[in-house]
């Protein structure tokens, strides 16, 4: 399961932790954003991170290969090899959000938009993300709205990856309903 120790020594993460607290974190950011629009930054970094910790799940595997950036020096090796790399680098978000669209790395369904407004708001959220963390001292200002936007497309992202039977190595079936009540009610 995705619980977390007790432990007052240690903050422990994992892959699925991360994808069920981001979650979390989510809810919690539009549920304070009523009292604190700035609350909606937080809310956009946490589904952010939340949308890349279940791409991470659903496109891992048995090893990390399909997460891996590929290197030069990675030619003539093994998966083996590959992934004893003491530096390897995880391919990015969008990278990450493309290979969840292919039948390649999504053998059972991949996620499908055919209009493109999903990928779209993937793109901006993003870009948004990105502005955040890496802050320029500027002013600026974002339609709220359109964050709202961009947050409820990546939710449905989520809620398509959690349906992945890739996911029941890390949760089991009460803890995916629970995951799909949580998208609900965010």
């Amino acid at each position: 399961g995705y619980r977390v120790s007790n432990s007052n020594f240690f903050l422990r993460v994992s892959e699925a932790t991360e994808a069920v607290n981001s979650l979390k974190m989510v809810e919690r950011f539009l549920n304070e954003s009523d009292l604190d629009y700035y609350n909606l930054k937080w809310a956009l970094l946490a589904t952010h991170n939340a949308l890349q910790a279940y791409m991470v799940l659903v496109l891992h595997g048995s090893n990390s290969l399909n997460l891996i950036e590929w290197k030069d020096d990675y030619t003539g090796k093994d998966g083996y090899e590959i992934c004893s790399d003491p530096n390897p680098k995880m391919l990015s978000f969008l990278e990450l959000f493309r290979k969840i669209k292919t039948i390649k790395y999504m053998e059972e369904i991949p996620f499908l938009d055919k209009s493109g407004t999903i990928t779209f708001c993937i793109k901006e959220l993003n870009r948004i993300r990105t502005e955040f963390i890496h802050y320029l001292p500027k002013r600026w200002s974002i339609y709220i709205p359109d964050l709202l936007i961009y947050i409820l497309n990546a939710l449905k992202v989520i809620d398509f990856l959690i349906d992945s039977p890739r996911l029941s190595t890390y949760f089991c079936e009460e803890e995916t309903k629970e995951l799909k009540r949580l998208v609900f009610n965010i």
